[in-house]
């Protein structure tokens, strides 16, 4: 039998209309990835439209991630914010399951075999909160580690006089 995460939504069995879920992402859900996040105080609510022929699935995201800075090296909490809608849709065909389908994402759309009766959203909410992070991650303007910062300008010069003494041999 397949592990069910803790962030399922069992749609099967679910009335029509809304339905709202709230999950704690906590330091143990981001050690799971091993990723760039190294750890985590984030709540999802997650808000499920439930239709006849799909689920939309609305989240929020708010909290904070620990991140590396990309200026001093030094692990800090970087504020998160995520809005965004999952379309889960149920894949078939006139001769029955359009099984190429099932298990594909793309863009915002999930496809799911019909058979499956819960929604797993703990790959979704990870990178939701991952793509929530700017591309240059860094501390607050004066809250690097200046001992780095010190050892970042000495090897720049360094690199500076190497390049003067190479142009002249060429």
């Amino acid at each position: 039998m397949p592990r069910v995460s803790k962030y399922a939504v069992f749609h099967q069995g679910l009335s029509l209309g809304e339905h709202t879920y709230e999950f704690a992402l906590d330091d143990v859900f981001f050690e799971n990835y091993g990723g760039e996040i190294k750890r985590g105080d984030c709540k999802a609510t997650v808000t499920v439209a439930k239709t006849a022929n799909l689920l939309s699935v609305h989240t929020v995201i708010e909290g904070k991630a620990q991140v590396s800075c990309d200026r001093c090296l030094e692990e800090f909490y970087m504020p998160v914010f995520f809005d965004g809608t999952l379309v889960v849709r149920f894949s078939y065909d006139r001769e029955g399951y359009d099984l190429e389908r099932v298990g594909d994402t793309d863009d915002e759309i999930l496809w799911l075999s019909p058979d499956i009766d819960a929604v797993d959203l703990e790959e979704y909410l990870y990178e939701s909160v991952y793509l929530s992070l700017p591309m240059q991650k860094v501390h607050p303007e004066g809250e690097c580690d200046p001992d780095m910062l010190a050892r970042f300008v000495r090897v720049s010069s360094d690199e500076e006089d190497d390049e003067d003494g190479q142009e002249e041999f060429e």
